[in-house]
Parts: C-alpha cells; sequence; structure tokens
C-alpha cells in the first residue's frame, strides 16, 4: 500500500488542489481489512496535503467550500438535473457539475440538507459523524468485487 505513496506528489498538487477528488478503491474480497485500509489511505492523503504547506487560510477556505456543498445538495433526481443516456452525461441548470456530487452521495443520510421556507431557505447543521475531518478535497469511496447471490 505504501509503494504507491510516492505518486501522491504527482496527483495532488498545490496548484490543482481546488480541482481535485480523491477516488479511494477498496476490494470487498477481505471486508475484514476494508474500514482500515480506507482509513490508512485516507491518513496517508491528508498527510502528503500537510506536507504540500498550503496557506492554512487556503485550506480553510476549501474546507468551508466542501461543508457549503454538503448543506445544499440536491439529489440527482430533482427536476433541475437531466440525464442524458445516450451521452451518459449530466447537465446541471447552470451547466456545472458541481464537486460535490459524488462526495455527497457518501454521506449516506436520508435527512435532506437544507428546508425551503418560502423565499428563504434555511440550511441544516451537518448530522453526526459527517465532515469530522475533511481534507478540503471531495473524496468518493468506491467498492469493488461486491458480489450478490
Amino acid at each position: 500500500m505504501t509503494c504507491s505513496t510516492p505518486l501522491l506528489k504527482f496527483a495532488i498538487k498545490p496548484d490543482t488542489l481546488d480541482d481535485t477528488i480523491v477516488v479511494l478503491v477498496a476490494s470487498m474480497t477481505q471486508p475484514w481489512s476494508l474500514l482500515s485500509t480506507l482509513q490508512k489511505w485516507t491518513t496517508l492523503v491528508q498527510e502528503h496535503i500537510d506536507r504540500l504547506q498550503i496557506d492554512p487560510a487556503r485550506l480553510q477556505e476549501l474546507r468551508e467550500h466542501l461543508q457549503h456543498d454538503f448543506q445544499h445538495y440536491i439529489e440527482p433526481n430533482d427536476a433541475s438535473i437531466m440525464i442524458a443516456s445516450s451521452s451518459s452525461s449530466v447537465t446541471l441548470k447552470n451547466g456545472r457539475i458541481p464537486n460535490s456530487i459524488s462526495s455527497v452521495s457518501i454521506a449516506s443520510t436520508t435527512t435532506p440538507m437544507s428546508v425551503n421556507n418560502g423565499d428563504e431557505q434555511v440550511v441544516l447543521p451537518l448530522p453526526d459523524g459527517v465532515l469530522t475531518n475533511s481534507l478540503g478535497i471531495p473524496v468518493i469511496v468506491v467498492i469493488t468485487k461486491v458480489e450478490f447471490e
């Protein structure tokens, strides 16, 4: 696992951090090691980000932006999103796909993150356990070798 860590310097750079998404891929071939594997890689990514010596104000801004995306997330089945099956692309009203679409999916909560109250939108606090340790960049977790019999 640590033999790949030197490659992080090519994938996560200070000048491209704003446009970075981390994808952690783990296999269910050994489900007992799944959580520890994800925790180890998250720690390695965090240590790498710490070594980048990014301005603390910029890192805080990235974390706040990620939290904002979590709190203002709208499920993909919303009427404002069209899925074009022929091109397998997602288009939003403003033509931009937010960085948080995939990362928010792993929050595994069915509670709405915000409530419309007339013209005013009330932002609800994050549920317990969500973004307790933010890297400042979205993280997507992909689980492979899941077989249903």
